[in-house]
């Protein structure tokens, strides 16, 4: 190593999965923390039921935001704070922690902001599923 030069170059980060990857990523990081005693179906529905119950969860963000109704808001982020990590999607875990702050200051405006980013990663996610169930064409 020649003076004036860093010994090593920095450790670039762990780099997030592509959009077609959430869902491996997310079944892979489930599966580990869970070190792997489920089998892959019972860990898909787990993100199954997530996915389905997402459409009125976010109606119901939506309708809170809408008629300034913090005290459901906290209800549901609270709820999503129980599942949304599983995944081990960071981009999903810091659109829902943006969420939560705003909620937690009762900032409405900043909470309707916010939303779209954590549904569109969610949707990211459906896709990803979807891609990963499609039918294998020969």
């Amino acid at each position: 190593v020649a003076v004036g030069e860093p010994p090593t170059a920095p450790r670039k980060p762990q780099s997030q999965p592509a959009s077609a990857s959430l869902y491996p990523h997310a079944m892979n990081h489930i599966s580990s923390m869970l070190e792997g005693s489920l089998d892959e179906d019972v860990v898909d529905r787990v993100v199954e039921a997530f996915l389905q119950q997402w459409p009125r969860r976010l109606a119901a963000l939506k309708k809170a935001i809408e008629e300034t109704d913090t005290q459901t808001l906290r209800q549901i982020v609270h709820t999503l704070e129980g599942a949304v990590p599983y995944f081990g999607i960071e981009k999903l875990n810091e659109a829902l922690r943006a969420l939560q702050q705003h909620v937690r200051a009762a900032n409405i405006a900043g909470a309707s902001a916010g939303l779209p980013e954590l549904a569109r990663l969610v949707a990211e996610l459906e896709a990803s599923r979807n891609r990963h169930h499609a039918p294998r064409s020969a």
